[in-house]
């Protein structure tokens, strides 16, 4: 069983970034299957989430990380990456980009702590906006349980390069 205790919320290091992908790709395979939308494995499994690109922007954002208008944060337990959070400062608005916390480390209260450092690192200039699928009944309450609100229903926004779309709605912090 975890601990939330023994679970840290630091900034990456580099060589983290594969860690991260690693959790990213388990979470969106864990979160976005929909028969509804027809969105399956090979739909979520056609995302580039490692390569050599990829894992380089995920440095870039590593060895910049807070300096500039993206911070990243994620959860250890001991060495291994089981959540990640990252914020981004806007003209307009700032956004939280994506959380994701591996599922056997879910309802810990991980991504609680983590949504709160990335908010922190953010500051209150700016309304605090983010996206989020339209069927992820989980993510919705856990982002209302912290203040935000739906602003509007489904707009179909996050085209996969299967060509689906998943529909995504819009979440303030008011």
């Amino acid at each position: 069983m975890h601990n939330n205790l023994s679970i840290k919320i630091v900034n990456p290091v580099l060589g983290d970034e594969r860690a991260i992908v690693t959790v990213l790709k388990k979470s969106w395979l864990d979160t976005y299957l929909n028969k509804e939308y027809d969105i399956t494995i090979e739909d979520l499994l056609s995302k580039d989430y490692d390569s050599d690109k990829k894992l380089n922007q995920w440095r870039e954002t590593i060895l910049t990380n807070g300096s500039g208008e993206k911070y990243i944060c994620v959860a250890k337990d001991d060495d291994e990456v089981v959540g990640f959070c990252m914020a981004e400062k806007g003209e307009r608005v700032d956004r939280i980009k994506t959380i994701y916390v591996l599922p056997p480390y879910k309802k810990l209260g991980i991504g609680s702590r983590m949504l709160t450092e990335c908010m922190n690192w953010l500051g209150k200039n700016k309304n605090i906006y983010l996206e989020v699928a339209s069927y992820n009944e989980g993510a919705i309450n856990f982002y209302k349980k912290h203040g935000f609100c739906v602003l509007n229903e489904s707009l179909y926004y996050k085209e996969l390069p299967s060509g689906k779309k998943m529909p995504l709605i819009g979440m303030q912090l008011f």
